[in-house]
């Protein structure tokens, strides 16, 4: 062993020749386990003074790593006399040998964990040793290249390994690829030749790993799929949707920890005619302006709601409430010909919380009179009326009594079984057709007194009729000399007939 003026220590690679400590050419040796495991031990305890055979335990170990000489003075020979004499140094050897083991980096990898969708994880970085283990005193380097930076706002870290795993957060700046550098320092060994060869320690040697990419997206659109429930109300019910909140789409995934608000407006007293007149936001058009448009359209929400959901797949079923917060009922106002329910949703952007409005690009609107938003509102029928009482001197066949609408007309008519002997009709029916509307009630009761009006004058006419033709009758069985002459316009100049 020997030194230079710079303090570098020598160690001898060939037992069976002498020195003349002389340099004649320097040369890097091959980097290999085998050469960094001797650079480790040499840059550790080359300095250390022969204490506990410090130094012939690091002589033995070089010459058993490179020494190939043979012959009476080669290293083959002289081993069995260094273990003979000296075997305190071999024990010392071998337990410097196996620190070294342990010590000694052997191989340098990264691995990329996503724990935030493709928008946040970690770099795993490991440096370990031959058998698989952390290490502990290298010097490594680890830098991010793209659109993510480590949590600390930096692309770059520098330490030394502790005998851990280690593990770096990042976060994504942006949509985009990253490439993932790291390296080690690893003892390296130059090969002196002299008349006697030597190794000593040269500059550390940078070792790489692979190079590591992965993509990050940092946006989340959220969208809603809803259904309104049921699909037909009743005047006084209160308005029900099931809202479900998806993140559909590739690399569209929810954030941590994350609440979306959406809210929806109810629109009733809708004309049947636009059933598939749907109506869609514009693209980038925030969800309040195409409400503000709907408006101008003659289109205003009844009613609102509001949900909150804290996962993808997450269902609701959300009330219609007016303005005080109480549950919104459909009203009796409810017109015919104007009976149609829709909902209006919207994830807004300007509703989330900062972390996540940074994530989002806009606003998220349903359409106006979307399929499954829209229902109908069922109005109720007019119940039927109880028969109207007619005189006492009508026939049997009298007229029913149903509901007659505003535009119905009652038909009378003479029944057909109802004839004196000469042919004269002797009462009539009342068929009025039945009405439609619980609006037509008021005229239909009216139209229903008007034929009971008819056919009371019409049973007085009949009976006064009845009454002339007994006296005609009369008249023509009594004894009169004179010839008797029948006027037939009695019956018909009656007024009442």
């Amino acid at each position: 062993m020997g030194y230079d003026s710079q303090g570098r220590r020598y160690y001898c690679i060939e037992q069976n020749i002498a020195t003349d400590y002389s340099i004649r050419s320097v040369e890097a040796m091959p980097d290999s386990v085998l050469t960094r495991t001797l650079g480790e031990l040499l840059r550790q305890y080359q300095y250390t003074s022969n204490l506990e055979y410090m130094q012939p335990a690091l002589a033995y170990i070089v010459h058993e790593a490179l020494d190939t000489s043979d012959g009476e003075y080669g290293w083959s020979s002289v081993r069995d006399s260094v273990q003979r004499f000296y075997p305190a140094a071999i024990t010392k050897a071998e337990e410097l040998y196996t620190l070294a083991r342990a010590a000694v980096p052997t191989d340098i990898a990264t691995r990329i964990t996503y724990t935030d969708g493709k928008r946040a994880g970690i770099v795993h970085l490991d440096i370990t040793n031959i058998d698989g283990a952390p290490t502990s005193g290298t010097e490594y380097e680890l830098e991010l290249e793209g659109d993510a930076v480590f949590t600390d706002g930096t692309q770059r870290k520098t330490g030394v390994t502790d005998g851990t795993a280690l593990e770096f957060g990042w976060r994504a700046t942006d949509e985009g690829n990253v490439r993932v550098r790291a390296a080690m320092q690893v003892q390296g060994l130059d090969h002196v030749t002299s008349a006697q060869d030597f190794i000593r320690l040269s500059e550390p040697i940078t070792v790489e790993s692979e190079l590591e990419q992965f993509d990050v997206h940092t946006l989340f659109s959220p969208s809603l799929v809803t259904q309104t429930v049921p699909e037909i109300v009743n005047i006084g019910d209160t308005v029900t949707d099931d809202v479900t909140v998806l993140t559909e789409g590739e690399n569209n995934y929810w954030p941590n920890n994350a609440n979306v608000h959406a809210t929806g407006w109810y629109f009733a007293d809708i004309p049947n005619a636009m059933l598939d007149s749907r109506i869609t936001a514009e693209t980038g058009e925030l969800a309040r302006d195409f409400i503000a448009r709907l408006q101008r359209w003659g289109f205003t929400p009844h009613a609102f709601a509001t949900a909150t959901f804290s996962h993808s797949g997450q269902q609701q079923r959300v009330q219609a409430r007016n303005a005080d917060g109480t549950p919104y009922r459909v009203p009796e106002t409810t017109a015919e010909g104007r009976e149609l329910g829709t909902w209006v949703w919207a994830v807004e952007r300007s509703d989330q919380s900062p972390s996540v409005q940074q994530l989002m690009l806009g606003d998220w609107v349903s359409d106006f009179l979307e399929p499954t938003e829209t229902h109908t509102v069922r109005l109720p029928e007019l119940d039927e009326e109880p028969e109207q009482p007619t005189d006492e001197n009508t026939d049997e066949d009298t007229a029913e009594d149903d509901e007659i609408g505003t535009e119905d007309t009652a038909e009378i008519t003479p029944s057909p079984d109802s004839h004196d002997d000469e042919g004269n009709a002797a009462a009539v029916v009342v068929s009025p057709p039945r009405a439609h509307s619980l609006a037509r009630t008021g005229v239909g009761i009216a139209a229903a007194a008007l034929a009971c009006t008819v056919i009371f004058a019409l049973g007085v006419a009949l009976l006064g009729r009845r009454c002339r033709a007994a006296q005609y009758v009369t008249e023509l069985s009594a004894p009169n000399t004179s010839e008797t002459h029948v006027n037939t316009t009695d019956f018909t100049d009656n007024p009442h007939m």
